[in-house]
C-alpha cells in the first residue's frame, strides 16, 4: 500500500482547534503514531493512524494522582509504548501494553523522563536525576536493572572521545 506521505508537501495530521499536539513517535511498522495532546485540558498520550485518522486516548486518568503523561516512544516489537507520567509531582517512566492497556511503572527513584527504546525492545534509555544531576540511564525491562551511562564531571561538550573516534 502507498505511504501516507508520498510528496514533499507537509500534511496536517492533528486538528488546529487550539490543542497542543507534540512528541510524535511512529510505530515501527509505520502504521500508527503515538503523540502527546492536551485536548482534555492536560497532557495525555494518544495513538492515531499514520494518516491522522482515528485518534484514540491511550493513557487514562485511572492511574497516578496527577494528570500529565507525555513523550511517548513506541517499542520495536509494536506491543508497548513507553512514556513519562507525573507521580506525586515527579516524572517517572511507564510503559503501556497495547493489547490490554495495562500499565507498568518502570522507575521510582528521582525524576525520570524522555524514554527511548533500544532496537532490541528490551532496554529503555531515559534521563534521570537520581544522582543529583540529569544523566542518561539505561533500564533492562526484563531484569529491572538500571545502569548509568553518563556521569558528573564527564568531558565537556566538544572534547574528543577515543570511544567516539573508534566508531567514526
Amino acid at each position: 500500500s502507498a505511504a501516507p506521505f508520498d510528496n514533499s508537501q507537509p500534511v496536517r495530521l492533528t486538528p488546529s482547534r487550539g490543542f497542543s499536539n507534540a512528541s510524535p513517535s511512529f510505530s515501527p511498522d509505520g502504521k500508527h503514531i503515538a503523540f502527546t495532546s492536551n485536548r482534555l485540558g492536560h497532557a495525555e498520550v494518544y495513538i492515531m493512524d499514520a494518516d491522522g485518522t482515528n485518534p484514540d486516548l491511550l493513557t487514562t486518568t485511572a492511574f497516578g494522582d496527577q494528570m500529565y503523561r507525555s513523550d511517548p516512544d513506541w517499542s520495536p516489537d509494536v506491543r508497548r509504548v513507553a512514556f513519562q507520567s507525573q507521580v506525586a509531582g515527579v516524572f517517572q517512566i511507564m510503559a503501556i501494553n497495547l493489547s490490554d492497556r495495562s500499565v507498568q511503572s518502570l522507575t521510582s527513584e528521582g525524576r525520570n523522563d524522555e524514554p527511548s527504546w533500544a532496537p532490541d525492545g528490551r532496554h529503555l534509555l531515559f534521563t534521570s536525576t537520581r544522582t543529583g544531576m540529569k544523566q542518561l540511564w539505561v533500564l533492562d525491562t526484563e531484569s529491572g536493572r538500571t545502569r548509568q551511562l553518563t556521569h558528573n564531571g564527564a568531558a565537556p561538550l566538544g572534547a574528543r572521545s577515543p570511544h567516539l573516534d573508534a566508531v567514526r
